[in-house]
This record gives structure tokens, C-alpha cells and sequence, in this order.
């Protein structure tokens, strides 16, 4: 039976995504149920520890699995560039090499049955998609057609920039979910960010999340309620099962976002949950409300709000997303300089060097800016051949866990890996610097809070100077003017604070800023 024109129907009135969701997290037991929520909130890793054994006998089962299949099914031409890889080496197809393997394996847990199924779901699937060379080489972004690109351009679906707090990686679809293109369309774009997203390691071994974010887009004739709600068919559901089973990704979060807590849209939530299996249906969460209430829940998850690609005033946002494409045009052209030189999206560990608060909130660099607190002081009290070896032991942490110091190109619109030594040590003199001299000013304006607040203080609520055994000095009083004094209290401090050294004014190290507390002492953020 062909799905192509049948409406899927609605849920039941009285059905309720929750009490489901309760049902299937009872299921579990309490290890396992809270494994799986601290998950969701990037607090542990559920991925299973990898050893150099475990790998080998994953890869020579894989090996043995996927070359029986092919034995068993010769007419299946998408195995026909596969090899016994523990026989030969001589094949130079991808679907020999074990980085991708690895792949579908870590998607299922070093589950090997699982893994090679995955992979002849892959194939399958990209050969409707795409096209039979899937069998000799991975997808491209010039795999899409001049009719496909101006919707692959704007897509609604798009992969961030940077990672949550635990290093995933994010893929969000925003607005109308890519409804406005057609069905093939959608599908070959969700399938080449998955394939894109499970390239690195720290991918693969932490797995992915996936937000949805559904709301009428501003000055678009594409409505949720009146045209878009008809386009989710049965066929809809068919591809969307199809590429659950099938991308090499361990996807841990799938968290949906509605603009109004609506009768529609609780029913649309019902709807894709009752397309979810078992094994998704634990891992779901929905959130409805307003714009600024929803950002924060998803900070909750450890995800970056600033990070999202859209406006305050629901506008979409695709300057990341053409980033990410010039990347892949760019490494697509020239592999092997771009393995060598240039970063898509930087890992956990790494420290970049750009302005902006998402850069600043990238992982690598709060355990960057946690160095530059640890070694300010001692920085600013030793000699020039002193502080020379402060910043080669805060170059060598970062560089023992493995992360790198990347720097924007502008140009080419992608990060480059800096190797330069000397000009990475400039650049931790300078975030060291730039923190000693915040955190002086931070002193002095707290000291400056502390006389304005005496003074308010020995003055009195009537402008009248109290009697009092101890007050500030005439050189403290004469600093402020008592018709101002108002202008003193402890909120305007508050706000001197944020705006001096607040989150819209960021050095290009992302070395860090200062906030104050309710008592108007300076903290490091």
C-alpha cells in the first residue's frame, strides 16, 4: 500500500504524552531510568568504555557479518565494494575503513548485529535518496541538485555551531521543520547532517541531540494549523522511521519546544510521539510557552540559547548554517589540507579565540578561563622569565587533554588550528593580563559601592547628616555628590558591573568577565 496520500489521523482528545512517557521510563529500573535523565542533561555518558580489545573484536565480527550478508545476497550491489578487510587492505572504499564502522558500531553500543543492520539501512536509504554511488563514496553537499540548493540553503534544519556543556553534538530544526520543501528534500537534508555529525569521535561516543523548535514563521503563509498540519502523511512517518534506523549516530535527547501551549500542539506533540519507538520514547521531552521561557529550559539541558538560529522576534538566522556549508565545500574541494589544517566545529576540549558569547560558553574555554583564575596571581607577581613559563604550563594543560587553540578565518569562514606556539603564548599573556586588570577594577568599584553606601548611610534617608561615631573622610565624601545618591544604591553597581565587564563586552581570548553578587562583590562568571 503507498502512503503518499494518507492523512495521518489525529490523536485522541484525551490522549496524554506524559502519562505515555512515565509509562515507558517505569519500564526501567531506577539505575537505568536515572542514567537515562542525567543523560538527557548532559550530566553522565552512558556510551560503553572502549578498549583496544573490545574495538578489535567488534571490528573482525563487523567484518565477518557484513562480507556473509554480501555472500548471502550477491545481487545486493551496495556491498559490491566490500572486502574481508582481515584478508586484504588493497580497497580504498569507505565502506572498508574501520573509522567507519566504528561509526555504526558506537551508534548501536559495540552492538555488532545491530551495527551491520544499521549500515545496510544507511546504504539503502542513501541510494534512494542520493543515488547507487553511495556504495563507492560518503555523500556531499554537491550531491544535491541546482534545484535542491536553494532549499538546502535556507533549511529549517541545521547543525550548531558548538556543543552543550558535555560536548554533543546538536541538531535543531526550527520554524516549519523544512515542511516548505518536499518530502525527498527534507529527508536527504536530515540524512546529511546526520552523516556530517557522526565524523569525530566525541560524536560518536557521546551521541547527539535533537531539538525541535515549531512555530509560524513571521510573514510566511506556511501555518502550522492550516497548512502544514495536512503534509504530515503516512508517508511522512514511513521516511522518518526509515532514517531513525539507519543514521550512524546514538542519538540521547530528542526535546521539543512549542511556541503556545495550544490544543493543536499538544496534538502534534502526541502525533510524532506515537511514531517514536520504545527505545525513543524515554529519551523525549516536550515544553511548551513563550519565547524567553523556552530558551531557558533549554539552558536546563546545557544547551547555548545564543546558539539557536533565530531572533528574539522569530526571525530565522542561516549565517551558521552557510558557514557550515562553505566548510564542506572547502574540505570537499582539498581533503587532505582540510583534515590537516581546518576544524568544522571545535571539540570539548579545545579553546577558541573569537568574541561572543557562545564562543565564551564553548567548553574548552571555561576550563581556560578556570586556568587563567588559578595561575592571575602568580602571573602578576613574577618576572618577565616567570610569567613566560606561566603561560607555557597553562599551553601544555590545555595541549595534555588533548584540545587544541583555534583561530576564526574569516576568509574561508571555519577555524584553523593554531601551531604557532609563540603566538599562543602571546595570547594567554594577554587573556592573563586582561584578567588582572578586570579583576582590579572589580575591586575598586566594590570599594567605590562601600564608601557610596556608608555615605548614603551617614546621610539618612532626608539628605540630613546623621550623628555618628564613625564616618568616611572628607576626601571619600567629596567623590560624591549627596543630590546623586540615589544613583549609588546597590542596583545601579549591579548594572556597572554587567555593563563594563558584562556578557556584551568579551576580549578575543574568551578569558572570562565579571558579575557581581547581591552584596556587590566581584565573582568571575
Amino acid at each position: 500500500m503507498r502512503y503518499d496520500n494518507v492523512v495521518l489521523p489525529d490523536p485522541r482528545p484525551s490522549y496524554d504524552v506524559e502519562k505515555d512517557i512515565s509509562k515507558e521510563l517505569m519500564k526501567m529500573s531506577f539505575g537505568t531510568r536515572l542514567a537515562v535523565q542525567e543523560e538527557m542533561h548532559g550530566v553522565r555518558c552512558t556510551a560503553p568504555e572502549e578498549t583496544p580489545a573490545r574495538i578489535g573484536l567488534s571490528l573482525d565480527s563487523f567484518d565477518s557479518l557484513l562480507n556473509e550478508e554480501k555472500e548471502r545476497n550477491p545481487t545486493n550491489h551496495l556491498l559490491r565494494n566490500v572486502i574481508r578487510t582481515s584478508q586484504s587492505s588493497d580497497s580504498t572504499c569507505y565502506l572498508n575503513d574501520e573509522e567507519i564502522r566504528l561509526r555504526f558500531l558506537r551508534a548501536e553500543s559495540f552492538k555488532v548485529t545491530e551495527a551491520v543492520n544499521r549500515m545496510l539501512n544507511f546504504l539503502e536509504l542513501a541510494s534512494d535518496l542520493f543515488g547507487d554511488f553511495v556504495a563507492e563514496r560518503p555523500i556531499q553537499v554537491s550531491d544535491f541538485s541546482r534545484q535542491e540548493l536553494p532549499g538546502l540553503n535556507e533549511s529549517r534544519s541545521q547543525l550548531l555551531p558548538f556543543r552543550d556543556r558535555s560536548g554533543r553534538r546538536i541538531i535543531v530544526h526550527v520554524g516549519c521543520l523544512n515542511f516548505n520543501l518536499n518530502l525527498r528534500l527534507m529527508v536527504k537534508i536530515l540524512l546529511y547532517l546526520y552523516w556530517v555529525a557522526s565524523e569525530d569521535v566525541e560524536t560518536q561516543r557521546k551521541g547527539v541531540v535533537l531539538i525541535t523548535y515549531a512555530f509560524d514563521e513571521e510573514g510566511s503563509e506556511w501555518s502550522w494549523e492550516r497548512s502544514i498540519r495536512p503534509l504530515i502523511r503516512k508517508s511522512t512517518r514511513t521516511y522518518h522511521k526509515q532514517l531513525n534506523a539507519c543514521i550512524p549516530n546514538r542519538v540521547v535527547s530528542i526535546q521539543h519546544y512549542y511556541s503556545t501551549d495550544s490544543p493543536f500542539f499538544r496534538s502534534l506533540s502526541a502525533l510524532y510521539f506515537l511514531g517514536l519507538d520504545s527505545s525513543a520514547r524515554k529519551i523525549y521531552k516536550v515544553h511548551y510557552g513563550g519565547h524567553v521561557e523556552l530558551l531557558y529550559q533549554m539552558a536546563g539541558y546545557g544547551i547555548q540559547p545564543s546558539m539557536m538560529p533565530i531572533t528574539s522576534s522569530g526571525t530565522l538566522k542561516y549565517n551558521n548554517h552557510s558557514q557550515f556549508l562553505s566548510v564542506q565545500r572547502n574540505r570537499e574541494m582539498d581533503p587532505v589540507k582540510f583534515l590537516e589544517d581546518f576544524v568544522s566545529c571545535p571539540n570539548s576540549e579545545d579553546v577558541v579565540f573569537r568574541q561572543g558569547p557562545a564562543f565564551r560558553n564553548n567548553p574548552g574555554n571555561i576550563f581556560f578561563r578556570e586556568l587563567i583564575h588559578q595561575f592571575c596571581e602568580e602571573h602578576r607577581n613574577a618576572s618577565r622569565d616567570e610569567k613566560c613559563e606561566i603561560t607555557k604550563l597553562v599551553m601544555e594543560e590545555i595541549q595534555n587533554r588533548q584540545g587544541r587553540f583555534l583561530i576564526w578565518n574569516p576568509k574561508r569562514k571555519c577555524w584553523i588550528v593554531c601551531q604557532d606556539s609563540s603566538a599562543i603564548r602571546k595570547k594567554i599573556a594577554s587573556a592573563l593580563k586582561q584578567y588582572n586588570r578586570q579583576r582590579r577594577a572589580a575591586v575598586e568599584l566594590n570599594e567605590a559601592f562601600e564608601i557610596g553606601r556608608a555615605i548614603v548611610d551617614d546621610l539618612g534617608a532626608d539628605g540630613e547628616e546623621k550623628k555618628t561615631d564613625v564616618s568616611p573622610s572628607d576626601s571619600d565624601k567629596s567623590k560624591f555628590n549627596p543630590k546623586r545618591r540615589r544613583l549609588m544604591a546597590p542596583n545601579e553597581v549591579n548594572s556597572l558591573f554587567i555593563g563594563n565587564n558584562g556578557a556584551d563586552s568579551d576580549d578575543s581570548c574568551g578569558c572570562g568577565y565579571f558579575l557581581s553578587d547581591n552584596n556587590g562583590s566581584a565573582a568571575l562568571a
